[in-house]
């Protein structure tokens, strides 16, 4: 890592896994709407007074609650 920091050329940076770039992934597109889904429910508990729905009251139930 440092080699290619400093750009110094060597075997191992010169490789082409190394020196090209990624191909770039957008986020995962399964995991955006459960996020979305997760922060609407939140904010709706917010404004609830911290009362949850069905939504927030399964995560903690399967241990994958928040605190809002």
């Amino acid at each position: 890592m440092l080699d290619l920091l400093e750009g110094k050329r060597n075997r191992r940076t010169t490789n082409p896994m190394v020196a090209s770039k990624p191909i770039p992934f957008p986020p995962e597109p399964a995991t955006w709407p459960a996020v979305q889904a997760t922060r609407f429910a939140l904010d709706r508990a917010d404004h609830r007074e911290g009362r949850r729905g069905a939504f927030l009251k399964t995560l903690d139930a399967v241990g994958l609650g928040f605190d809002s």
